[in-house]
């Protein structure tokens, strides 16, 4: 409140290793992203949490590309015109390799598309870290990829039309 009191709080998750990051879309609703580490076995997730000014849960979304990946999560996050929220993190391929991955999730909490991302000539890890809707309705994305080689990592920006697609 106005003199500092905590109103609430409340965490979200299981006892594993998770991670939290929010987008306010007004002053009673909340985004709630990130990745959560799921039960032995099953490995991690990104989920996606829409709450309301008192915490309580309004509806989520769980998203895991295979059984016991240890890359899926969400890292950043924005929302569009039409309410609908697009979200950048990592998941895992079939072929176990750490990718970047871009979702739009609709304002009630459904997938409406999910693309894929990685440089041809890299199989080692890409990180998506930040993403931003451009003035054309399409996304810039941010985040970092190692190379084969090495143990450097490299910048790496992604440009896509308002679907997802490389342009």
């Amino acid at each position: 409140d106005s003199l500092g009191n905590l109103k609430w709080q409340q965490t979200y998750g299981y006892p594993e290793d998770d991670a939290a990051f929010i987008i306010t879309v007004s002053d009673s609703e909340h985004i709630v992203f990130g990745g959560r580490e799921r039960p032995p076995g099953i490995g991690r997730e990104a989920y996606v949490y829409k709450i309301d000014t008192s915490g309580a849960l309004k509806w989520d979304y769980f998203y895991q590309a295979v059984l016991n990946s240890v890359g899926d999560g969400f890292t950043a996050g924005v929302y569009d015109e039409n309410g609908d929220y697009i979200f950048a993190g990592n998941t895992v391929n079939a072929s176990n390799e750490i990718i970047g991955i871009i979702q739009k999730v609709s304002s009630d909490g459904n997938l409406v598309w999910s693309r894929d991302y990685r440089l041809i000539d890299r199989t080692n890890d890409h990180y998506m870290t930040d993403i931003e809707i451009m003035p054309d309705g399409g996304f810039i994305v941010a985040g970092y990829a190692f190379p084969d080689n090495g143990f450097t990592e490299d910048g790496w920006l992604v440009r896509t039309n308002c679907l997802g697609y490389d342009t």
